[in-house]
């Protein structure tokens, strides 16, 4: 499977003002309404928290439908995913990898993903470093992987 990745912009760094930030002994938290608590506010977990408040600002998907660092397993290996979207039927939907802003988007970035998602089979999958994203369909049948511009509801 050759995988040609295209990039969008979801336009993630103008929701930077919906997020919960608050200071504690030096300590910069992000509030993340997933897991209900505080999170340190490292880049990955900024890219993540901008993520979830696009699904939210747009009416993707709602926060029930949402799961964050959940661990799995992978070839024996134990892993973790940055945040699993459910179908309405409570099916693994969307794979969502977030990087650091200063994470370019490649291929390489794109098979992370897909080989975690040899566990869930996600019919879609998303990677985004905050700025740029990338967006695609997968095919089990075929192993195709379609890269879209905007994702689907």
């Amino acid at each position: 499977m050759t995988m040609h990745p295209k990039k969008i912009d979801l336009a993630l760094l103008n929701l930077k003002s919906s997020l919960n930030i608050s200071v504690k002994d030096n300590v910069t938290y992000l509030y993340d309404p997933v897991r209900k608590k505080n999170i340190i506010a490292k880049p990955e977990e900024m890219v993540r928290q901008l993520i979830i408040q696009y699904f939210l600002a747009e009416e993707i998907f709602p926060l029930s439908r949402m799961a964050v660092e959940k661990s799995l397993v992978v070839d024996g290996v134990q892993k973790r995913f940055d945040l699993l979207v459910f179908d309405k039927n409570g099916s693994p939907y969307l794979l969502v990898e977030c990087k650091s802003y200063d994470v370019s988007l490649s291929d390489k970035t794109m098979r992370q993903i897909a080989i975690y998602n040899h566990k869930l089979r996600c019919p879609y999958l998303l990677v985004s470093n905050g700025i740029e994203s990338m967006y695609c369909a997968i095919d089990f049948d075929t192993a195709e992987v379609n890269y879209l511009d905007l994702p689907i509801r």
